[in-house]
């Protein structure tokens, strides 16, 4: 489980991983914890009482590491620069699961992470002091690393070629922040996801 752990990071690592345990002879059923294994297989590979198939392609293996890897596997950054709302941000990740690897507050250093760091994911407030932070996004999907926009202005402040990407309304809860998380993270694997209340 560690070592599926390290390698989620991104779509391209999953792969990488996938290819990994194939070509290894390993089973998938490695990385997937006991008690989800029945449950997995039952709704995934048989959808009924039946012998257990084991799943030997590449597309079937990286979307099982994707649903059964723990969130808390996932780093994510916050881009914000109200300190008060990135803290409860931050307790709502951590509540979720998330590893916040940081909290950042300014356009130069939000820009300089994203171009640097190590994570599965962001959080971006469209506006930090009055500027936008659609470069921080350019880069992040340069990365193919997936990202939510959280705004008080909703889908009317995303620029245009952004208007894909999942966008919360501020103030929002942390059931919303979930479902577009999830949104993203399922996007950027190319699954359709479920998300009702989420702008799109």
């Amino acid at each position: 489980m560690a070592a599926a752990r390290r390698g989620a990071r991104n779509p391209a690592a999953l792969r990488t991983l996938a290819i990994e345990i194939l070509c290894s002879g390993r089973t998938v059923t490695d990385s997937i914890p006991a008690e989800r294994r029945a449950a997995w297989y039952h709704q995934r590979r048989i959808g009924a009482a039946g012998p257990v198939t084991p799943v030997t392609s590449l597309a079937d293996l990286i979307e099982v590491l994707v649903e059964e890897l723990p969130v808390s596997a996932r780093r994510i950054l916050i881009v914000e620069d109200e300190t008060m709302i990135a803290m409860m941000i931050e307790d709502f990740l951590t509540d979720l699961g998330w590893d916040v690897v940081g909290l950042v507050g300014t356009s130069d250093r939000a820009i300089a992470t994203a171009r640097e760091a190590d994570i599965d994911a962001a959080l971006l407030d469209v506006n930090l002091n009055g500027q936008d932070t659609f470069g921080v996004a350019d880069l992040l999907s340069e990365r193919h690393i997936p990202f939510v926009f959280a705004t008080g202005y909703g889908q009317d402040g995303v620029a245009d070629r952004f208007q894909d990407v999942p966008t919360l309304t501020k103030p929002f809860h942390r059931d919303e922040l979930d479902r577009a998380l999830r949104q993203a993270m399922a996007a950027s694997d190319g699954s359709p996801e479920e998300g009702a209340g989420v702008s799109r």
